[in-house]
């Protein structure tokens, strides 16, 4: 959710809904976006999906995302893509030890595909 307010409220600018997979790549490798003009980002804006929910979302034009039961944001055009979990975790927190919570948290998680969405 907090990622949806980033976005919405337009603090991650040039980004105007989540990473694809060329920014996110991008965002990991130059820690920054290379738009018209480079731009720091060093902290990827993305949305990891489950395999299961990939599956049954391919191929659809829309996605909306909820919370608490009420929709907050609609993802138009959704790309999915390999969530690189361990090399995520070594470019953002310079370890893949699980013992750090966040690198457990990014690797335990059933979550192997990312999805971000063009336009929000």
């Amino acid at each position: 959710m907090e990622w949806v307010q980033v976005l919405s409220e337009g603090w991650a600018t040039p980004l105007n809904g989540f990473m694809s997979e060329k920014q996110f790549l991008q965002c990991q490798h130059f820690g920054c976006l290379l738009t018209d003009v480079k731009v720091n980002q060093s902290l990827p804006v993305v949305l990891p999906v489950s395999a299961d929910d990939r599956q049954r979302l391919d191929g659809v034009d829309a996605v909306a995302l909820a919370f608490h039961g009420r929709s907050v944001a609609v993802l138009r055009r959704p790309e999915f893509y390999e969530h690189r979990k361990e090399e995520r975790c070594s470019r953002q927190f310079g370890s893949t030890d699980v013992a750090l919570p966040h690198v457990k948290v990014t690797t335990v998680a059933d979550v192997p595909e990312m999805e971000p969405g063009q336009d929000f």
